[in-house]
């Protein structure tokens, strides 16, 4: 079983994945992209969305690494939405009301209502229009975002990945216009929560604030994303053990 060194937002991170499920599912959908990429060369954007803790970035990561490998002749690039987050300063300025209670933003981070929209929609514009530009990142030890972190390829399959690039909801429905291609990462509830929970819980946070957190913030984002989806061409389904297939109901699945 091959393992993979992946470096993902500046945290190093080891995926074993079985050579059936790389020539399965990873490697067609990578060859599938860089088929469409040479009609017209320049950016090919894929949208990657699903909930927390469905491996998003994880499998963004393992793209970038097998293109840089040379299993296609064309460059990937992972670009995370987390950047676009807004500043904790900012988050700490701002309130909601959920259920007749006003909280900061900051409470309820990962959220829809946490993200600069604008800034992202203005970003993936300028990039669908070949223009010269710089993405932002996500420190994940401030807990920040970092602006104009990285330059993006000007030619190669990008991959922008986050929770809500394929959300139908007002707003974010303008966003999957900027896209090539739109990926959706589905998985039950339950296979996510200890997940989403355990990484948290390394990161700092005492295990009852990380399940206070899955309650407030990360089981609403499962259903968001879960139940207000578009332009969803390609459905990965998370299985047992972080194994994946390519699966789905209906046409959401174009890939030959």
């Amino acid at each position: 079983m091959p393992d993979f060194e992946l470096n993902l937002d500046g945290q190093p991170s080891r995926l074993a994945i079985s050579v059936a499920e790389l020539e399965a599912v990873h490697v067609p959908l990578l060859r599938n992209w860089e088929s469409q990429w040479q009609r017209n060369r320049g950016r090919f954007i894929v949208f990657l969305a699903g909930p927390p803790g469905a491996g998003k970035t994880t499998l963004a990561g393992l793209w970038e690494q097998l293109a840089r490998q040379g299993r296609i002749g064309v460059p990937v690039q992972r670009l995370s939405m987390d950047g676009f987050h807004h500043p904790n300063r900012v988050l700490d300025t701002r309130s909601i009301t959920l259920d007749g209670v006003d909280m900061p933003l900051r409470r309820i981070k990962g959220r829809p209502e946490s993200f600069d929209l604008p800034a992202l929609r203005r970003a993936l514009i300028a990039i669908r229009a070949g223009q010269h530009v710089r993405w932002p990142s996500y420190d994940r030890t401030r807990h920040d975002p970092v602006p104009d972190a990285t330059p993006v390829l000007s030619e190669g399959i990008l991959v922008v990945e986050g929770l809500y690039l394929l959300l139908d909801l007002p707003g974010w429905d303008q966003l999957r216009d900027e896209a090539d291609h739109g990926v959706f990462v589905d998985c039950p509830e339950d296979a996510l929560r200890e997940d989403v929970v355990t990484r948290k819980h390394r990161q700092g946070r005492s295990y009852d604030d990380a399940m206070a957190h899955w309650h407030l913030v990360d089981h609403t984002t499962w259903q968001i994303t879960s139940r207000h989806r578009r332009g969803v061409d390609t459905v990965i389904r998370l299985r047992e053990r972080r194994c994946y297939e390519l699966g789905g109901t209906g046409p959401t699945n174009s890939l030959p």
